[in-house]
């Protein structure tokens, strides 16, 4: 008992921070998940409960398999209603939010990585897709495999095989997320050789365990391709048809109005007009982009730059990526900006305690404004939009 008293002293900043993160998480995403829009559900809502209803129907057409389990599951468990679905996104939000932190941990300064993910998690593009009852939440999958690769290196010997079943089976369902296998594949090129050094270290016997569980995981990927060829494209990202160059550079440019001047996505989850970013966000988003590039040398910048770009071609390419898959990693490079800010400002004072404590204040400032703007605008302006509430047409019960 005095061994748990004095494991509990000695963390007790983190069980702090995690009751804290706990509770915030709860009024960000599951506070009035049903009520914020009166009740009502979108068409493309009840389509993610439609083909949820059969493991069948889910092995024929394992597109965003993880999800329709989870709704499969919850469905028969008694949640009949279409809040299933949207639970189901929240599942996925939690965890999403603890990784992004894990990640900006190990780029960044610890109070930097607090504030960034307090951001991320506020930001009206994680609140949307979080609290939305289809499985564009999963587009942030990436973003787990990042930490995944992240912690390859700080994993004991003694856990090597476990960790490596583990690292194995989370790649092989983020495959049958849509366009993950290309974000997924450049972290692995990335760290090849020491995937490589660790599957040797497990010997011959306990390494040809893990192609082997990669099958067994993969199959129904598998069978459904061959059924349906067309699924392979839909998997890779790619667009049915190849759109031409006036339609490219038409998502070129709404893309870029959508993150900084006007948003062009659809009023099911997004407010109509409404850019990604903030003024602040858009500086700091500037601020951490002239730090990754200042700093190449890491493999975590590498992967985010490229991530970027990938996540961008394919949006643009109007294939089955969405905006949801741009969304955390630009979050990370805005919070290499804030990273960015604090590290010059203590180069300039280097030993001023008062100095230290007001570059906090500052940015934490700089943070409150960010989080007032997107939790006001996605919990009072976007539910009494009128575009919201003629996109909204579908009761709860259907």
């Amino acid at each position: 008992m005095e061994r748990i008293g004095r494991f509990i002293s000695r963390h007790r900043l983190h069980f702090l921070l995690l009751a804290g993160g706990m509770v915030l998480s709860y009024f960000l995403l599951a506070h009035n998940l049903s009520s914020l829009t009166n009740g009502q559900y979108t068409a493309s809502e009840l389509h993610t409960k439609q083909v949820s209803t059969s493991m069948r129907s889910i092995i024929e057409n394992p597109v965003n398999a993880p999800y329709k389990v989870l709704v499969w599951a919850g469905m028969k468990l008694g949640v009949d209603s279409l809040l299933v679905t949207r639970l189901v996104s929240v599942l996925f939000a939690l965890p999403i939010i603890g990784v992004f932190y894990l990640v900006a941990k190990h780029w960044y300064a610890p109070r930097i990585a607090v504030i960034g993910t307090v951001l991320f998690a506020t930001s009206g593009g994680f609140l949307h897709f979080a609290r939305y009852g289809t499985p564009e939440i999963l587009q942030m999958a990436p973003l787990v495999l990042l930490a995944g690769l992240l912690l390859l290196r700080a994993t004991p010997q003694r856990y090597r095989m476990l960790y490596m079943f583990a690292f194995t089976a989370l790649v092989c369902i983020s495959l049958y997320i849509p366009g993950v296998v290309w974000l997924g594949l450049v972290g692995v090129l990335l760290l090849k050789n020491r995937i490589v050094a660790v599957i040797r270290s497990l010997g011959i016997w306990r390494g040809a365990l893990v192609p082997l569980l990669a099958l067994i995981i993969l199959a129904p990927l598998v069978y459904s391709i061959t059924k349906d060829f067309a699924l392979l494209k839909q998997f890779a990202g790619l667009p049915d048809q190849i759109p031409t160059l006036a339609s490219i550079g038409d998502e070129v440019r709404h893309l870029g109005a959508s993150l900084v001047y006007r948003g062009y996505w659809p009023a099911d989850y997004w407010l109509v007009g409404a850019p990604l970013l903030n003024i602040g966000e858009i500086a700091l988003f500037v601020a951490g982009a002239w730090f990754l590039l200042r700093r190449p040398m890491i493999r975590g910048n590498y992967y985010l730059i490229i991530a970027l770009a990938v996540s961008s071609v394919f949006i643009v390419l109007q294939g089955s990526i969405g905006i949801a898959a741009l969304i955390p990693l630009l979050y990370l490079v805005i919070t290499g900006g804030l990273h960015l800010l604090v590290d010059d400002w203590m180069k300039v004072f280097p030993r001023n305690p008062f100095a230290n404590a007001l570059s906090m204040v500052l940015v934490s400032l700089l943070a409150g404004f960010s989080v007032l703007y997107h939790t006001r605008a996605y919990y009072l302006a976007w539910p009494g939009a009128p575009e919201t509430k003629g996109a909204y047409t579908i009761r709860q019960d259907a």
